[in-house]
């Protein structure tokens, strides 16, 4: 694996206790305090060899029950910054995708990201065993998958951009919404009803601009359990079929024609 030498900053989103229960299976703080624990911890094996930093932030008053976590499993917590972001009053009424998206804003306002080259956003309660490759092999303004079924959306749970993106992206945030009241009004007005969504529009609006949006070197392969459907995402059929593809993404690809790429 060619390791590229950009510095990169990984930006963990975490709120162990949410202030919201719609759509959302895996509410009980005990376990998503666990569940955050044990997917940090794996973070720095999966990220070996690359200039990376941590950022672990939380907005439900629990970092600190965060990082005694990963002291008490004796993680070397040199690589990481935990910052306690204020307490998320915006999902009640908007969705979660509001109060994750206030936590990017909080990052790009109180941090120095333009350290780095590339900022990325993981959702906390998961981990990504190919997390390494993933990052030393991306380029681009934007690095995410894509997906088409259905609607278009990117992958919000992993993906990342320049600093510069990052920015424009974190600042802005867009109207978040999950009431449904037809087609026509779902994206009216700078409004979306996840950051999935507003994650697609905003990487198209940067192409029409000349900025290069651009695939992952492979599928992610994540592993913990889906919040919102209370599903292990990392199941022996899942595993199979993701490395299988990841197997045979670059042939895939070049048979699309560049397709998602």
């Amino acid at each position: 694996m060619r390791l590229n030498s950009e510095r990169h900053l990984l930006i963990l989103t975490c709120t162990v206790n949410p202030q919201v229960s719609a759509n959302l299976v895996r509410t009980n703080p005990k376990r998503r305090l666990e569940d955050y624990v044990t997917s940090i911890s794996k973070l720095q094996k999966y990220s070996k060899n690359l200039d990376i930093h941590f950022i672990v932030a939380e907005n439900s008053n629990s970092i600190g029950n965060i990082e005694l976590g990963l002291k008490n499993r004796g993680i070397d917590l040199k690589q990481f910054t935990f910052i306690s972001c204020p307490v998320d009053n915006l999902s009640k009424n908007s969705g979660i995708s509001a109060g994750e998206h206030e936590i990017l804003k909080q990052i790009a306002t109180s941090t120095s990201v333009d350290n780095y080259e590339v900022v990325w956003k993981l959702t906390g309660r998961l981990s990504v065993e190919n997390l390494g490759k993933l990052i030393a092999c991306s380029s681009g303004d934007v690095r995410a998958n894509r997906f088409f079924a259905q609607a278009h959306t990117i992958d919000s749970r992993f993906f990342g951009m320049s600093s510069k993106v990052f920015k424009e992206f974190a600042l802005n945030p867009p109207i978040y919404s999950e009431n449904r009241k037809g087609i026509s009004l779902i994206h009216s007005d700078r409004s979306f009803r996840a950051i999935e969504f507003y994650l697609a529009y905003f990487a198209i609006m940067l192409e029409s601009e000349g900025l290069s949006v651009r695939g992952l070197s492979g599928i992610p392969e994540y592993s913990g359990t889906s919040a919102s459907s209370g599903k292990q995402l990392d199941g022996f059929k899942t595993r199979l079929k993701v490395k299988t593809l990841n197997k045979f993404r670059w042939f895939l690809i070049k048979g699309l024609l560049g397709v998602a790429s």
